[in-house]
């Protein structure tokens, strides 16, 4: 019923309102922090892929609603100088990110502050040693929660078509681990892409 709705909601608001809908994708700096470590040992940051789509509704002046599904990858390595080997983290996830921006209009560029929640739904967990890899779904809770922050630069193209450059900082807010002590995701989004404005003038 959702997907039979949205489409008929965003038309017909399209109508009066600039709405706007895009793809955008780049890279996820990732990160996590551990409650539980061995105190030699310390996390480092792994390069992942994300991909995400847009509707971008405005509410009134300067402010918007973004709906952003998305699909990212996320983890982290973890230096022990013990081990000459770093174990590297991999949890992907399939994402919801509602978000409220407020834009800034400089002729042709719009510079936008977003921020909101990420609702996250796992779909890969795995760690990777010494060549090995093992299976971590198991010991990995399914759904996890972001706090988002960010800033978004919008250059106009053509009437109707935006470049966009986008930075965000995410911030986990629920225990993703079953086994290992609190863990929780930190993240730095880095992505680009296009908007198209649906109105008919």
């Amino acid at each position: 019923m959702l997907i039979i709705f949205l489409p008929i909601f965003i038309t017909t608001i399209s109508t009066n309102a600039q709405v706007k809908i895009g793809v955008s994708s780049g890279i996820n700096i990732a990160s996590y922090t551990l409650s539980e470590k061995s105190p030699e040992a310390t996390t480092e940051t792994k390069t992942g892929f994300l991909i995400s789509c847009i509707i971008d509704i405005p509410i009134f002046d300067r402010f918007s609603v973004r709906i952003a599904p998305a699909y990212i990858q996320r983890g982290g390595k973890v230096e022990i100088p013990s081990v000459s080997d770093k174990p590297v983290l991999n949890y992907d996830y399939l994402l919801l990110a509602p978000y409220l921006t407020y834009g800034f209009n400089f002729s042709k560029i719009t510079a936008r502050l977003l921020g909101g929640l990420s609702f996250g739904y796992l779909v890969y967990a795995q760690a990777e040693y010494e060549g090995d890899e093992v299976d971590l779904m198991s010991l990995t809770n399914r759904f996890n929660l972001t706090t988002d922050v960010g800033c978004e630069i919008e250059i106009n193209i053509f009437r109707k078509l935006s470049f966009i450059i986008d930075g965000i900082y995410s911030i986990g807010q629920s225990d993703i681990s079953k086994a290992m002590g609190e863990t929780k995701t930190k993240d730095l989004q880095l992505s680009v892409g296009i908007l198209f404005d649906l109105r008919k003038s």
